[in-house]
């Protein structure tokens, strides 16, 4: 709502009271954005981390967050508990599929 209203010269709160129906689409349309928008960084972090654990299993070297973080050259991978969990369930995937064979 802040954009509209820069955008056309109008307080946000007028036309927040002005149009609620068309501002709580508004609202609505910017979450379903966001929460889209999250899915994707999430998606592509869960890829570029999972072909890393892979790269590191073909080494023959222990998968860690920081032996992935270094592997990737992002050291902000170490502390997130995101990239630590998709690391862990990527292990126990591996090991998984290498018992199955």
């Amino acid at each position: 709502m802040a954009e509209v209203s820069r955008r056309i010269g109008y307080d946000k709160v007028v036309l927040g009271r002005t149009f609620p129906e068309i501002t709580d689409k508004i609202k609505s349309n910017y979450s379903k954005y966001q929460k889209l928008a999250c899915e994707i960084r999430r998606n592509d972090l869960e890829k570029e981390i999972k072909s890393a654990v892979f790269e590191i299993e073909k080494k023959g070297e222990f998968v860690s967050t920081k032996r992935v973080a270094i592997f990737l050259n992002k050291s902000s991978y170490e502390g997130r508990r995101d990239a630590a969990q998709i690391v862990f369930d990527s292990r126990k995937l591996g090991k998984s599929i290498k018992k199955s064979k």
